[in-house]
């Protein structure tokens, strides 16, 4: 079977290279994705959707201006996708804690505080009392905490079916339970047959292509996550805990997490859910007689740096990268695929491109546009 050749081709339907594909077809581009299994049943499916731009960075950074503008996007997108499939994605905004036990770490939370007063978020420095009244299930031996009204999140195996729905609509085709055997100069040798592309989007998580494994500077941290329900709300709103989250979904239930360790093991394990359940407990005393739902393991992408990959690959001509994102995948796929597109059309010049690596490289440095 003979395949059209595309103006852009994405190799990964998570999140972040379905978002890729909205913002490509928006553009006018004749657009493929690709992926071994279905979309969004990766990392995507395994992640808790928050969308923490204040609550997760600890200070201002080369992410912050990126996270902003994604958090925004999903303001819109989610209004987008809910006109053009009728789907829910399931955006929230809770607002989110971020909690103290002692006077240290309420020092640092108060630091936290003034930068992002600085760049104007909207954060509130709440005492023990303050605490216990808006939070009332929060355990009484943490002495305050931040409050950022504005925090959000989703339901990523929502927004992936959202996305999915979009992009089919707008033309794109999807390759899907299609494994990638090697990358062309234009295109991809597939086991659905040989794929053409002006430009190729690497959007795989913790995988990359073979042979160009050597230049994916990016390996697997493993989280493993609990859900639970209680019988009555135990918080309203997200909270964060060096490391730990209690995210309330709207049907009631919890999600905690989550562990973090180097591995490629997706097996849930006694020894990570008894500390992950350990940890939470104390935050949240009255979760120990909550009924386990559901729990499983993930793998988040991370690069070396901390930085994602975004922009335009080092070494492979008309190839970008779009991955290496840690735990704020969720929160950057809007951005990181908008940002993808408007480097490939070259409208954009406003945003910074992330090459941790390899550094200096200006988008379109060795890339011909195409053309919608």
């Amino acid at each position: 079977m003979k395949h059209p050749t595309y103006d852009l081709l994405i190799v990964g339907a998570g999140i972040i290279g379905l978002s890729t594909a909205y913002y490509a077809a928006n553009h006018g581009l004749k657009t493929a994705i690709i992926d071994r299994a279905q979309p969004g049943s990766g990392t995507t499916a395994a992640a808790a959707g928050m969308l923490g731009v204040q609550a997760e960075l600890e200070g201002p950074s080369e992410l912050y201006p990126l996270a902003k503008q994604s958090r925004e996007l999903y303001a819109h997108l989610k209004d987008e996708l809910a006109e053009l499939t009728g789907t829910d994605i399931g955006w929230t905004r809770s607002g989110a804690l971020k909690l103290a036990f002692d006077q240290t770490e309420m020092s640092h939370l108060k630091n936290i505080q003034s930068w992002q007063k600085r760049e104007g978020e909207h954060v509130e420095y709440v005492d023990q009392e303050t605490l216990q009244r808006i939070a009332p299930a929060v355990s009484p031996e943490a002495i305050g905490g931040l409050h950022f009204p504005n925090e959000a999140h989703i339901q990523p195996v929502q927004t992936a079916r959202a996305l999915t729905q979009a992009i089919v609509s707008k033309g794109v085709d999807l390759y899907l339970d299609t494994t990638v055997i090697k990358p062309l100069i234009n295109g991809v040798e597939t086991t659905s047959g040989t794929l053409h592309a002006d430009q190729l989007v690497i959007a795989t998580g913790v995988d990359t292509l073979p042979e160009l494994d050597a230049l994916w500077d990016v390996h697997p941290i493993k989280g493993e996550i609990v859900k639970v329900m209680t019988d009555r709300a135990a918080v309203q709103q997200t909270l964060f805990y060096k490391g730990m989250y209690v995210v309330p979904k709207p049907d009631g239930e919890l999600i905690l997490g989550a562990t973090s360790e180097a591995s490629r093991n997706r097996d849930v394990t006694v020894h990570g859910v008894q500390q992950l359940l350990s940890q939470i407990t104390t935050l949240i005393p009255s979760l120990k007689h909550a009924k386990i739902t559901n729990m499983w393991a993930g793998l988040r992408p991370q690069s070396t740096t901390g930085l994602p990959f975004i922009g335009p690959h080092p070494a492979q001509q008309n190839c970008w990268l779009a991955g290496g994102h840690g735990r704020n995948g969720i929160l950057l796929a809007p951005i990181t695929g908008k940002q993808i597109v408007q480097q490939i059309m070259q409208d954009s010049v406003a945003l910074p491109t992330f090459q941790p690596k390899y550094g200096g490289i200006p988008h379109g440095s060795h890339h011909q546009p195409t053309k919608a």
